[in-house]
């Protein structure tokens, strides 16, 4: 019995990362691959050069496809000229087995101008295409109702290379659909190279080594297959990271199912690198998750294909194989995670939902995947792809039949837990009730809210705003706080008037008010406080200015021994120039020669010692001479003492009289006289001794007025105090008589000038001085409660608002009208069903 398998693919863009699809299948076998690349993964815009645009198609073909074009290329008859077929070089399939790749093709020795005739290329010998042609699932599906194609003669097939039949339908254009946006001009991101990449060689080694892969589970000899074309890809077109840190070159996942069936049972290998999902729908259980995301606690993909920043070597991920063994009828489908991601955090609840509602308004596998197609063009986030193969269905009604009863459960419960998702922490105990949440931050806001609350009921009883959470108690209350408030208002401005008057009295400005209140009682004692003020004022006035007088005298002195010091200055200075430049000179000039006479004489007596000695008889003449000599020199010396001494008492005359000159200075300074001084400076001395007499005698003067200005100064202070208690004493009923029979005691004009109120004049009350009402109302924690339960019942907003985080608000609202019970169920029901989707996985891993 033939098994029946239909199938279909889609890609929905985004941000166009993902490659198509790849779905293979006949009676027994197939392969569904899919692949994503992660542009979130900091996948970078390679902006080629202007150079590598240039047969950027043949480039990526030699770096990424060479060992795919010998699969791919058209069968070619050798024309007669050329060599024997036996002597085309072939590949072969041990060097095959033991390199992991292909063949390259061979490069054409001529160019062909005219473009008809290809080059020619390696052809795979008879026992790799047989070895290729062996794996059940790759066999070519015959076409149905159509014969079953004859077999060539075993003599046709014994040449050592032969064409490759198209034993993949469709698999050529879905290599040259990969190339397309990779070709074209466009900037491409390395996650869009990235997924065509890695895609493309995986499909090319399970083609190639596909049984063996599966059997020794040898995913190193696969991804070392796909790194060597993402290497060259690399290094040829010289692919670098971002400037940011933890970019990637050429980041893909890949998730791959390839499944054999016996015996009414799917032998299903998962193999997958990163977060793209498998994923099998069985009859009465529906959805089950084959893989497991590669994340790491943060939800980072921590195994994938790529490069780390620049590195040269790409990663080696360590892919994982599952093994499944599951009874038909079933579905499996790959894909990216554009699919399931938009219903995180339960995605495969949302997923199955997805496909039910798609399935429902199906009426062939066709429209099936046409409708999720149009699905995810609505609701896409990301690139969403999808391969989806169901096996064993006699035809679509009988799959729908087997789905569909199950849809209204997941429909419901998808609602059930958008509905009530923001309840499941609540019901688990993760946080308090959001209500209770509300409800403590209220008390810890509690002043500012009333505070909101107090104005709020000030501005709706003006009339000036409404506000839902102000009650005609609260205007109520508001009204009657006025009153009251009114009354204590206008005491209060009595009293303030009261000392208003007080203050402008104590400054004396309108002392004459007295003329114009009763002449007795306070006002009596206020009228002669103030009278006796202004004796007082009078006697200070006096005695101050009497201080003046003698301070001017004094000052007179100070201004004219300034001149008289000035003139002694400069005498002093006048005697010191004329030491300096005509006595000392002299005295200098004297007793050079005094000091020369000396020496003469001193020399004569020592030749007169010598003349002793000599024969006076004979030198008598020389004697004489001597004599008269010694003499003359005598005279001289005594003549150069006089002049000398002469000069020295002169010298010391004046010194005396500059000293004389700087004592009359010292008499001022300290304003006595002491002793004598020379006749010669009289007439400064008399002058000095005038001035120290008349400074002193105004001295005496002075603090006699000033002990006269400070016991007048005290009694005027004392005055003032005295009519400072009198003012203080006139009662207040004294002063508002003044103030309500304004004309009777004083003018209008009067009390504008010194800023007395004419009329008392009283505001409304203000919103913040209606808060204590407010407070004192609610200190009662049962109103308290009433007000927080009114303000959470609400649909509108209020004043209360700016207090409380809008999303916790909301959920406290809404947690306060729904059924909890209800909520519970749902999340119990929930739980359940995501516990079902792991079930199947481990109980057939």
């Amino acid at each position: 019995m033939k098994l029946k398998t239909n199938k279909f693919t889609f890609y929905v863009p985004h941000h166009n990362e993902d490659a198509d699809p790849f779905i293979c299948t006949d009676e027994k076998s197939g392969l569904l691959v899919v692949a994503d690349g992660l542009g979130g993964s900091g996948s970078t815009v390679h902006q080629l050069s202007p150079e590598a645009y240039d047969a950027l198609e043949a480039k990526l073909r030699a770096a990424f496809l060479t060992e795919f074009e010998a699969l791919m290329a058209p069968p070619k008859e050798a024309p007669a000229e050329t060599a024997p077929a036996e002597t085309a070089p072939a590949a072969s399939a041990d060097a095959d087995e033991a390199s992991g790749e292909g063949s390259a093709p061979a490069a054409s020795d001529e160019t062909q101008e005219s473009g008809e005739k290809s080059p020619i290329i390696a052809k795979p010998s008879v026992t790799e295409v047989k070895e290729m042609m062996d794996k059940p699932w790759m066999k070519q599906p015959a076409s149905e109702g159509a014969p079953a194609a004859t077999p060539a003669p075993e003599a046709e097939a014994e040449p050592e290379t032969v064409a490759l039949p198209d034993w993949i339908p469709g698999y050529k254009e879905w290599i040259e659909k990969l190339l397309v946006p990779m070709a074209d001009e466009t900037p491409d991101t390395s996650a869009l190279w990235a997924s065509r990449i890695v895609i493309s060689r995986f499909v090319y080694y399970m083609i190639k080594h596909g049984n063996e892969f599966i059997q020794n589970k040898d995913t190193e000899g696969i991804v070392s297959f796909i790194n060597e074309g993402l290497k060259r890809v690399k290094q040829e077109f010289a692919l670098k990271a971002g400037a940011l840190s933890g970019q990637s070159v050429l980041p893909t996942t890949l998730v791959a199912l390839q499944y054999n069936v016996e015996d009414k049972q799917a032998e299903c290998e998962v193999f997958w690198a990163g977060d793209s999902r498998a994923y099998a729908m069985f009859p009465g259980k529906g959805l089950r998750q084959l893989s497991k995301d590669h994340e790491d606690n943060s939800g980072a993909i921590n195994r994938l294909f790529g490069f780390r920043g620049n590195e040269d070597e790409p990663r080696k991920p360590e892919c994982e194989i599952r093994s499944n063994m599951f009874e038909l009828p079933c579905a499996f489908f790959v894909c990216s995670d554009g699919i399931f991601d938009p219903f995180a955090p339960v995605d495969s609840l949302g997923v199955e939902r997805a496909l039910l509602d798609a399935l429902e308004n199906a009426d062939s596998f066709e429209a099936y995947g046409k409708n999720l197609e149009e699905y995810y063009k609505i609701i896409r986030q990301d690139d969403c792809t999808m391969a989806f193969v169901a096996l064993g269905f006699d035809n679509f009604n009988s799959f729908k039949k087997a789905f569909m009863p199950k849809a209204d459960r997941v429909r419901k419960l998808h609602e059930d837990f958008k509905k009530y998702k923001a309840f499941f922490s609540v019901i688990d105990g993760e946080s308090d009730k959001p209500d209770l949440l509300i409800r403590n931050r209220a008390n810890q806001r509690k002043a500012e809210i009333l505070k909101m609350v107090a104005a709020a009921t000030w501005e709706s009883a003006a009339g000036l705003t409404t506000d839902p959470i102000v009650t005609e108690e609260m205007k109520g209350m508001y009204r009657i706080a006025c009153e009251e408030d009114k009354e204590r208002r206008v005491k209060e401005k009595e009293l303030e008037i009261c000392n208003a008057i007080r203050e402008v009295l104590k400054m004396r400005k309108a002392a004459t008010i007295f003329e114009k209140v009763p002449a007795d009682g306070p006002w009596a004692m206020c009228d002669a406080a103030n009278r006796a003020i202004i004796i007082a004022e009078e006697a200070v006035a006096k005695a101050r200015e009497k201080e003046e007088i003698v301070r001017n005298v004094l000052s007179d002195h100070e201004d004219t021994a300034k001149e008289y010091l000035e003139a002694i200055d400069n005498k002093i200075n006048a005697d010191r120039d004329r030491l300096n430049n005509v006595l000392n000179p002299r005295k200098s000039k004297y007793e050079k020669v005094k000091t020369l006479c000396t020496t003469a004489i001193s020399e004569l007596e020592q030749a007169g010692n010598i003349l002793k000695e000599i024969d006076e008889a004979k030198n008598k003449q020389l004697i004489g001479e001597y004599a008269s000599l010694k003499e003359k020199s005598a005279n001289i010396k005594i003549t150069i003492d006089r002049n000398v001494d002469g000069v020295i008492k002169e010298i010391a005359a004046l010194e005396k009289e500059i000293n004389h000159l700087k004592a009359l200075k010292i008499w001022w300074a300290s304003k006595t006289i002491d002793g004598n001084c020379s006749e010669n400076i009289e007439p400064y001395t008399t002058n000095i001794r005038h001035l120290v007499r008349g400074y002193n005698e105004a001295t005496e003067n002075l603090h006699a007025a000033e002990d006269d200005t400070q016991k007048a100064e005290a009694t005027l202070s004392s005055s003032e105090q005295t009519y400072v208690n009198a003012v203080d004493s006139v009662k207040d009923e004294d002063l508002l008589e003044i103030i309500r029979n304004p004309q009777g005691y004083l003018t209008g004009a009067f009390m504008q000038q010194w800023g007395l109120p004419i009329k008392l004049e009283v505001k409304e009350i203000s919103a913040e001085e209606f808060e204590p009402t407010i407070i004192a109302l609610y200190s009662d924690e049962e109103k308290y409660e009433t007000l927080i339960t009114a303000f959470l019942k609400l649909t509108q907003p209020s004043c209360l608002e700016k207090w409380f985080n809008a999303s916790q608000l909301s959920k406290a609202r809404s947690y306060a009208v729904v059924d909890m019970e209800e909520v519970k169920k749902a999340k119990d029901d929930v739980a359940a069903i995501l516990d079902e989707y792991e079930e199947e996985i481990s109980e057939n891993a």
